[in-house]
């Protein structure tokens, strides 16, 4: 079936060759600017009809070195805070206990950015077209936070056995070797990113897992809400070790990791709705994990990861349905790069791109395209065609059906390092 798939799209792009500007024309919305000191939020009044009874906005980004994307996506989280009562902001790369260790401090009046730093990893926190983004969720009390990362990587992530036993108590650690435990930990989050075999080699890995196993069961036996974050954030750690696991196998099998990390992103998304069912939830992460069907579109002739992948936002509409609303964000032109890289890469999509084809026929440097309005034509709904909104490069696709809408800034700048 999957063969199958990827021949009937490969056909049917020679079929259609470019989109017909009549099917999206008509659903393009101006937007004025994406700058985020720009309060006036008129130019998105058209979201409230569109946004209407959605639990859920995934905001994606082409890549994670997109500055003008990280401003844009701040405009956007204000706008869904202030005037749609969003209560909650979902982080990639915010690590699960991590940034609800981080929430409790910040309630307890400790500094939210000081706080958010060490809990969300540092090439957003520490991008310098994230500080305002930091400032807001500062000025709003109300802003709750969720780490939906199952991955090690923030500062927090060191002392995850000293948070452990903040949240839950002493009791979280019968059975088990505390200060053995920290040190393991610390060794196998050092191994996950050093290439330094003696300190893998300093990791027990199976009395790791046996430590980890004890813990869950006695955080179950104490059932209070912290303790229920201490079972959570173990399953996500049991999840990073089956992850490095694979990742050490086949190609196929280091696809599957992939998947596996985008499930525990949405099994923390599920947990938070159980554990607060009235909150409206804003998730930031990247294109990617943004999309609904990503099925419906190639990776590369002969590749089947496309097919195989199931995302952390396609595995929520599984779960909430039209509740789920998902949206990406593209470029043109520009260039983007991490905050700690210093050379920037240019940004050059193909010209038998959609993207290409729409940027040459709208005059308009800020936009949006409404998918979801387009699906509604049996003419346009499940046209193949080639975009370059997954990082940039030309894949096939029927790319209206993967995401929900897109974000259009003409000219992407790179994400700086904050003085």
């Amino acid at each position: 079936m999957k063969n199958l798939l990827i021949i009937s799209i490969l056909f049917n792009a020679y079929l259609f060759g470019q989109v017909p500007t009549d099917c999206y024309s008509s659903h393009i919305t101006k937007i004025d600017d994406f700058y985020t000191n720009n309060t006036d939020f008129s130019d998105l009044e058209f979201l409230k009809k569109e946004l209407q009874n959605k639990k859920i906005i995934v905001l994606g980004e082409s890549g994670h070195g997109d500055g003008a994307s990280f401003e844009a996506k701040t405009r956007l989280v204000k706008f869904l805070v202030e005037e749609m009562d969003y209560s909650t902001l979902a982080f990639e790369g915010g690590g699960f206990t991590e940034i609800a260790f981080a929430s409790e401090k910040i309630s307890s009046g400790k500094d939210a950015v000081a706080e958010i730093k060490k809990s969300w990893y540092s090439l957003w926190s520490d991008s310098k077209q994230i500080q305002d983004l930091l400032k807001f969720i500062d000025d709003k009390d109300s802003l709750n936070l969720l780490g939906i990362e199952n991955q090690l990587g923030n500062k927090y992530s060191w002392n995850l056995a000293d948070i452990y036993k903040i949240l839950a108590g002493e009791l979280v650690f019968k059975d088990v070797d505390f200060d053995h435990f920290k040190k393991n930990l610390q060794n196998y989050y050092h191994s996950t990113f050093d290439a330094d075999t003696a300190i893998a080699n300093q990791v027990d890995v199976e009395r790791l897992k046996d430590d980890l196993t004890t813990i869950k069961k006695n955080a179950a036996a104490i059932d209070s809400k912290n303790s229920r974050i201490v079972h959570q954030g173990v399953l996500n750690i049991e999840g990073l070790m089956t992850q490095l696991e694979l990742n050490k196998g086949t190609y196929q099998q280091q696809n599957i990791s992939i998947s596996l990390r985008d499930s525990l992103m949405a099994e923390n998304v599920k947990w938070y709705l159980e554990e607060h069912p009235d909150e409206k939830i804003i998730i930031w992460t990247a294109n990617f994990h943004a999309t609904r069907t990503l099925e419906n579109a190639i990776y590369k002739e002969g590749d089947d990861f496309y097919q195989v992948f199931n995302s952390l936002t396609n595995r929520l509409v599984d779960k909430y349905g039209d509740e789920v609303y998902a949206v990406a964000f593209t470029s043109v032109t520009g260039e983007h790069a991490f905050n700690v890289h210093e050379d920037a890469e240019k940004i050059d999509v193909s010209e038998d791109s959609w993207d290409f084809q729409m940027a040459t026929e709208i005059d308009h440097d800020y936009a949006f395209i409404n998918f979801k309005e387009i699906r509604n034509n049996p003419n346009c709904a499940n046209l193949i065609f080639n975009s370059t909104i997954l990082g940039y490069k030309s894949h096939l696709g029927d790319w209206f059906n993967v995401f929900d809408g897109i974000f259009f800034i003409r000219k992407m700048y790179r994400s700086d390092l904050t003085e």
